[in-house]
């Protein structure tokens, strides 16, 4: 950029400023330098142009031009005089001095370059295709389990109190009904009253056991006179004996049978019976189990099945357990086959399973209560299954609703079927029930 400016004296004064001297060295003065450096000379420093201040006059250019050259030429005699080696480094490397009072720029965050990926292979799977990012290694499964703390029940101290063992009194007939509510063989309110209201009924013969001011257990003696051969014996029966569900195990059904054991000997009886589903806690009162009452002179034997009927579950099955009734009852045994089965099974397999006297088809009740005291008051309760292989692949795994309410009943329970099915191995391995695992009409007869 040229400037003209005006001195005092008139004389009109010219300079060039020059922009950036670091600008000034150029691509080919810096070859020129580094060719010189690789051959062992003495680089020398270009030589700059002296720079004139605003309002420099003429007269004192001059001095300013020797003043210039005087220091230029003191740098030439101190480049001379360093070796060749200190020069080229010295040139080479070029740094940077900030005048004092200057701040450091703060350095800019260097970008990381990303690595190049090189991609060796390429497979090209149809859309909607699912890749699995599974590894091949098998991780041990983590199993939560419930916890369940053990506690331990103890029983109020009331309940472990000794039990009132007396005669029941006037007023308590519907208090004595909720209790026997509970027992699989129920008495329906008219069938209590009506026993209680008999000329011949004893209240004395109605014991209760009394805990606190409230009922807790009952136990009626029936007067009864057996044959033993054709001599009468007197005796009686011990019946429906029942304690609270909260109240059990503390001893008072024991209470209870002890008492009327007491009361039956002041009458006169030689022999008592009971029929129970816990005969354990009679045999510690000196009783003996001699079996169930399918014996009684002028009742049959009752065999009981209740349930759905399947042409590749249970028929071929039922359908042999008919052969084997028809054989006892004309060998003279006294037993009748009963089939409850649902009104469109039963409707259906009637003409199959109907073939003898002694065999009957119904339909199956769908009172609940009737359902457990049917059940209940049968003398032996059947459980069938089908031999051929169909029905065993079919039924293997099956496990009917109807064993739990088997087997709360009491009533013995006799399982004909293959060893394979789920029904037939848990009767076996438990030995809840009578298991025929070989098919054949003998055999069932004989078991």
């Amino acid at each position: 950029m040229h400037r003209e400016d005006r001195s005092p004296s008139g004389c009109r004064v010219g300079w060039f400023v020059r922009r950036s001297p670091q600008r000034a060295a150029s691509r080919s003065s810096a070859r020129r330098q580094a060719r010189l450096a690789a051959g062992g000379g003495v680089v020398a420093p270009k030589r700059r142009k002296p720079r004139l201040a605003v309002g420099t006059t003429a007269s004192n250019r001059s001095k300013q031009v020797s003043a210039a050259r005087a220091a230029d030429e003191q740098v030439k005699s101190k480049v001379a005089k360093k070796p060749s080696g200190q020069v080229a480094a010295a040139d080479a490397v070029a740094t940077v001095r900030l005048a004092q009072g200057t701040a450091q720029p703060a350095a800019k965050p260097r970008r990381r370059v990303p690595k190049a990926v090189v991609v060796e292979s390429v497979e090209i799977r149809p859309s909607s295709t699912v890749i699995s990012r599974r590894t091949d290694v098998r991780r041990t499964p983590i199993q939560h389990l419930p916890h369940h703390p053990v506690v331990s029940f103890k029983p109020p101290a009331w309940m472990l109190a000794e039990c009132q063992v007396a005669p029941a009194r006037a007023g308590e007939q519907n208090e004595i009904l909720q209790l026997l509510a509970g027992l699989p063989s129920p008495p329906s309110r008219a069938e209590f009253h009506a026993a209680v209201d008999h000329p011949d009924h004893d209240s004395a013969n109605r014991l209760v056991a009394r805990l606190g001011g409230r009922i807790v257990g009952h136990a009626e003696i029936v007067p009864r006179t057996f044959l033993v051969g054709k001599v009468p014996v007197r005796g009686a029966v011990v019946d429906r004996v029942a304690v609270l569900p909260e109240c059990r195990g503390a001893g008072h059904g024991q209470r209870l049978v002890q008492v009327a054991a007491d009361r039956m000997r002041q009458s006169g009886a030689v022999v008592a019976f009971s029929r129970t589903r816990i005969a354990a806690s009679f045999r510690e009162l000196g009783w003996s189990v001699l079996g169930r009452d399918c014996a009684t002179p002028g009742r049959p034997a009752e065999i009981l099945y209740v349930g759905s009927i399947f042409p590749n579950a249970q028929l071929d099955a039922l359908i042999d357990c008919v052969a084997a009734a028809a054989q006892l009852s004309d060998r003279g045994h006294d037993l009748r086959l009963r089939i409850a089965s649902p009104p469109g099974h039963a409707a259906r397999y009637r003409h199959l399973l109907a073939t003898h006297r002694v065999v009957r088809v119904e339909d199956a009740t769908e009172d609940d209560e009737e359902f457990f005291r049917t059940i209940a008051a049968a003398d032996v309760l059947l459980l069938p299954v089908n031999f051929d292989a169909d029905s065993v692949r079919f039924i293997r795994y099956s496990m009917p609703t109807k064993v739990p309410a088997y087997l709360v009943s009491g009533t013995p329970i006799l399982a004909y079927g293959p060893a394979e099915a789920a029904q037939i191995a848990y009767a076996r391995d438990e030995g809840w029930g009578l298991v025929v695992a070989e098919r054949g009409v003998a055999g069932l007869a004989a078991g």
